[in-house]
């Protein structure tokens, strides 16, 4: 494998990289086409849970096929080193109120830009409406564990090797951060998810260790979630 600034670069491919997104995406929505026939009307939360077990399901299993199995690869090219285990945790949860600050102070700025109030999203909307603690719980679980690890499984540990070895870093947090951003389908939110999307790369860029975003990203989720939660 080459190597660029000293990282080695990735056995798969950028094309292979986009092929695996499309996978996951036909995935989720097989799977929850087949389950809307057979069970018809269910809770939006359930619909919700459903589809983010899929999908990160859907990740693990094609990641895992081009990283581990076609390439004999092992977890250390997603990121997963072992040891140091308090090390990545303390700087996920710095990289974490970094990554906070960011998108929190680019949301302010695009709203005062374009003055457009923005509308909740479906999982804050979620976190608005549930009811009891069993609710809320299992949210946090979704939005604060599930979330985090197979978005930066793939945005972070798979993707962003695969564009910075053709293009180099500058272009790869860039692009893997537009990508992230328009897959979460959410316009009005483009630029802070983008900014945030950009940080978790230069965090995973810096520490070389996939453990870094996943907490980053947690904390970030974590953290949005109290304030839904406390001024509901």
């Amino acid at each position: 494998m080459d190597l660029i600034k000293g990282k080695r670069n990735p056995p798969w491919n950028l094309k292979e990289a986009f092929v695996a997104l499309l996978l996951v995406y036909l995935i989720s929505n097989s799977v929850g086409f087949i389950v809307n026939s057979m069970i018809g009307s269910w809770s939006p939360l359930s619909q919700f849970t459903l589809a983010s077990l899929v999908q990160t399901a859907g990740i693990v299993l094609v990641v895992y096929y081009f990283a581990i199995n076609k390439y004999q690869g092992t977890s250390k090219l997603l990121g997963f080193a072992q040891g140091k285990t308090g090390k990545y945790m303390a700087a996920g949860l710095g990289g974490g109120m970094l990554v906070l600050v960011a998108v929190m102070a680019s949301s302010i700025i695009v709203e005062r830009i374009f003055s457009v109030p923005g509308e909740l999203q479906p999982f804050a909307q979620l976190v608005i409406e549930s009811k009891g603690l069993p609710q809320l719980l299992l949210l946090f679980f979704l939005g604060v564990v599930l979330a985090p690890f197979g978005e930066e499984l793939y945005f972070r540990g798979f993707l962003y090797p695969a564009i910075r070895a053709r293009l180099g870093v500058p272009l790869a947090i860039f692009i893997s951060a537009v990508v992230f951003s328009l897959l979460h389908f959410d316009l009005l939110r483009f630029i802070p998810l983008a900014v945030g999307g950009a940080t978790l790369a230069w965090l995973y860029e810096k520490t070389d260790s996939l453990y870094v975003p996943i907490v980053a990203h947690g904390f970030w989720n974590f953290i949005m979630l109290l304030i839904l939660i406390i001024f509901k």
